[in-house]
């Protein structure tokens, strides 16, 4: 079960990121996540605050580059 979380967590982060990259926000500014976190739930099928973590996360990292 703990190997399907993790690959489980490891796709939807790179789908998030991908989502991100395509919204072309620009990470140095306030980012609206609400609707990136929306379109995740309908492409992934995910829960919609897993969404959010997962696009807040791909936004710290964007930050961080």
């Amino acid at each position: 079960m703990a190997d399907y979380t993790k690959k489980r967590t490891a796709e939807l982060q790179v789908m998030a990121t991908r989502i991100l990259a395509a919204s072309g926000a620009d990470v140095s500014q306030a980012v609206a996540i609400r609707p990136l976190a929306k379109a995740m739930v309908k492409i992934s099928g995910c829960a919609y605050p897993t969404a959010m973590r997962h696009i807040e996360l791909a936004i710290l990292r964007a930050q961080n580059k």
